[in-house]
């Protein structure tokens, strides 16, 4: 008989409507929640796990108790109202301190008051009053609680209230005994009393104290910065530094007025000296020699009896020979005369920077002559001369006063400034003297005044009725019970390590769900103990659970459909991360789901190390509701052989093989294993091998290797969160796809609830 064709479904056909979720999920920025914000749905979770533990601890934690507030012996309260005035009330007393008050907006209130009721409950006050107590014995069982009873007992006996806006301060206590109550507030109201009292006028004496102590220290500081200043004008010469400082800049400008009218002078004087110098013809050294000459007598006489003896021995030459003797005679006399002369120059120029000697008879009558015009020219060079030293020797004069004029401004600029701060400082303690010296008269008038004491505004009573604590004995074991048991269901999930839900499970991995196998407690009872009838007793309890847990497998088979985009032929592992998770048992029922669809399935039993082929055989001879489109007809295996394999047709479309040459020699012989898989997949639509778990062992992955992609099984309540995580791992470093997760064993009864509703209604159509 010939195999149907597998054409149930047009694997070319586009599908109406594809799951949602096969769909990649849009990227949507979601607003940032609040930290502190609670996780109904978390919760939920954790209580639908761990109920049963919450409400036994929470059972047992509140009657606990329950019992020992019932136990507990009647308890006497009473109080007293203390007035305790604001800083603001004495404002009319101290304008300072009301301003203050006022500029803060009364705020000021409420750090007081809080300040006001941290001393209330000082060990400062209360010490006194828990020693009085502990001499009353009549208060307390035994001396052993007398003696252990500190100030920390006090404060739980001890409580302080002040309702809004209001300036009475409650104080309660309360205790085992009403004389008890009475005779601690009683303590209390006097210590409170006496001790504001006190406080206030030993603030008031410390403050006077105070500046009684820092008016002196100022007024010394006072006395020092004179001291200090007065010294400061007698070294400098610093009396008055404004008129002082007009003195400097006035005699600074004549300085520099003096210094312009000075170099106009000196320039006319070079322009007369240099006019002179060329009409002489003779330069200024020159000159000064000529005027030398000039000034010696001796040496203009001799000059003009040269002059004289030239006059005769030009006569003579006229008259006789050289050889004469009248004219020999002359020439002797002149050269006498020459000699003479010679002298004369060394005499008259001996005190000048001139060598005498370098001057030769030419220059002496060549520059020498005796006329008028020339001796005044020479005079008045002379003059120029003189005067271009002089105004040359006031501009430096003048240079050198403008220098130490503008060291002078140097100097008072600095002593200005530190007579400016010393004068500051002087300024600042006289401010600080008089600041101190009026607060001293204020505080003077403040502590004569009477300040407004705290004030008791009730009176203290015994009491005469124990409290009524219903209320706090139906609250408090109400709410530690519900503590113990938030506690130990958070305990509980957090020590649990397992994996609980498809979000949990879709969060730790990030990989996306393809289907949800629901809980079906039948199938466990018949893989552990293969009894039929057991389990067909069980099938008849659980039909409507049935009809859901094959529905999920339709489900899950149709998503493996579309994920795969149509393709005619597949060939996929199913795994897990350890033993136990479901992965035979969702091998199975996924490959009937196929079948069913009229797609051509193998079922290849890859698990060496336990084989499953039996149990699946079982799977096979259930059938959980005869009208049921996704059941089995009568069992009625056959063995074929197809393409030279081995195969066990179960039914239509379903065909299981175990593959008895599996070996690991074989699995890491790529060809040898990519032939075996085309062969089956020559055969076949769909083929999915029962592969062992994937941590641990090798088989899953080489055989993987091989194939589309690798389906991992995944059991609630049951599978490791960190073997979870270790397995995608281990996949990803071998590069092997990983198709999706199947969670399995959900507890989940959305959808097994639709398929009851779904159901229901077929049967009312079909009636």
């Amino acid at each position: 008989m010939s195999e149907p064709s597998s054409n149930g479904i047009n694997l070319n056909q586009k599908p109406l409507v594809q799951h949602l979720l096969l769909q990649q999920p849009p990227q949507f920025k979601e607003e940032q929640e609040e930290e502190e914000e609670i996780d109904l749905k978390g919760i939920t979770q954790i209580v639908r796990r761990r109920g049963w533990w919450m409400l036994a601890v929470g059972s047992v934690v509140s009657g606990l108790v329950g019992w020992y507030l019932f136990k507990q012996p009647p308890v006497y309260k009473e109080s007293f109202q203390l007035l305790i005035p604001p800083p603001n009330a004495d404002s009319l007393s101290n304008p300072l301190l009301g301003q203050i008050a006022s500029l803060s907006g009364g705020r000021i209130d409420e750090s007081y008051y809080a300040t006001q009721l941290d001393l209330l409950v000082s060990n400062k006050l209360l010490t006194p009053v828990v020693e009085k107590l502990q001499q009353q014995k009549q208060f307390f069982k035994d001396e052993e609680q007398r003696q252990n009873f500190k100030i920390e007992d006090f404060l739980r006996q001890l409580k302080l209230s002040r309702g809004k806006d209001t300036q009475v301060v409650e104080i309660s206590y309360e205790a085992d005994s009403p004389e008890e109550v009475k005779f601690v507030l009683t303590r209390l109201a006097s210590a409170y009393l006496k001790y504001t009292i006190q406080e206030k006028t030993r603030q008031s004496k410390q403050k006077l104290f105070f500046l009684d102590e820092q008016i002196p220290i100022i007024k010394q500081r006072i006395l020092l910065l004179q001291k200090r200043l007065e010294q400061f004008r007698l070294k400098n010469d610093f009396i008055d530094p404004t008129n002082q400082g007009g003195v400097i800049a006035d005699g600074l400008k004549e300085l520099n007025k003096a210094k312009q009218t000075n170099k106009a002078e000196l320039k006319d004087a070079i322009a007369l000296y240099q006019n002179l110098g060329k009409q002489l013809g003779i330069s200024q050294q020159e000159a000064v020699i000529l005027n030398a000459l000039n000034e010696s007598p001796r040496y203009r006489s001799l000059l003009a009896k040269l002059q004289e003896v030239d006059t005769k021995l030009a006569s003579a030459s006229t008259r006789f020979t050289e050889d004469s003797p009248i004219v020999q005679q002359l020439r002797a006399e002149r050269n006498n005369l020459l000699v003479l002369i010679d002298q004369a120059v060394k005499i008259a120029l001996k005190k000048l920077p001139i060598n005498a000697n370098q001057l030769g008879d030419q220059f002496v009558e060549g520059l020498v002559e005796p006329n008028s015009i020339r001796q005044n020219l020479t005079a008045q060079l002379l003059v120029a001369i003189n005067q271009v030293k002089r105004l040359q020797a006031r501009q430096s004069a003048i240079a050198l006063n403008e220098q130490e004029v503008r060291q002078q401004v140097q100097n008072f600029a600095r002593s200005a400034g530190g007579y400016t701060e010393l004068a500051g400082e002087l300024e600042i303690e006289n401010q600080s003297l008089a600041s101190l010296l009026t607060a001293r008269q204020l505080l003077q008038i403040e502590t004569a005044k009477s300040f407004s004491p705290w004030e008791l505004v009730s009176q203290i009573k015994m009491p005469e009725k124990p409290e009524s604590q219903r209320l706090r004995n139906i609250l408090l074991p109400f709410l530690a019970g519900l503590v113990s048991a938030v506690a130990i269901g958070m305990i509980l999930e957090t020590l649990d390590s397992k994996i609980q839900s498809s979000e949990e499970l879709t969060q730790l991995t990030e990989t996306q769900i393809l289907g949800t196998i629901p809980l079906l407690k039948s199938i466990s009872h018949l893989k552990q103990s293969k009894n039929l009838q057991a389990f067909d007793r069980s099938l008849k309890k659980e039909l409507e659970s049935w009809v859901s847990f094959l529905e999920s497998y339709a489900f899950l088979y149709t998503n493996l459909f579309f994920l795969r985009q149509r393709q005619n032929k597949a060939t996929l592992v199913v795994s897990s991360a350890s033993p136990g998770e479901g992965k035979s048992t969702t091998s199975f029922f996924l490959a009937q789901a196929a079948a069913n669809m009229r797609h051509k399935v193998l079922l290849v039993d890859g698990d060496r190390y336990f084989p499953q082929k039996e149990y699946w055989q079982t799977l096979a001879q259930t059938s959980p509701s005869q009208s049921s489109a996704s059941s089995f007809p009568h069992f009625n295996p056959q063995t074929i052989y197809a393409q030279g394999m081995k195969t066990e047709k179960l039914r239509d479309n379903f065909y299981i093989m175990q593959y008895e040459n599996l070996s690991l020699s074989m699995m890491m012989e790529e060809k040898e294993l990519y032939k075996v898989i085309n062969d089956w997949k020559s055969e076949f639509d769909l083929i999915l091998i029962d592969a062992p778990p994937v941590l641990g062992l090798s088989d899953t992955k080489l055989i993987a290797n091989q194939s589309d992609g690798i389906l991992l099984v995944v059991r609630m309540g049951y599978t490791d969160q960190q073997l979870i995580k270790e397995t995608l791992l281990e996949l990803k470093l071998s590069n092997l796809p990983v198709m999706g997760l199947i969670v399995n064993g959900s507890n989940d009864n959305t959808r097994r609830e639709y398929y009851k509703y779904y159901q229901s209604k077929s049967q009312k159509m079909i009636v």
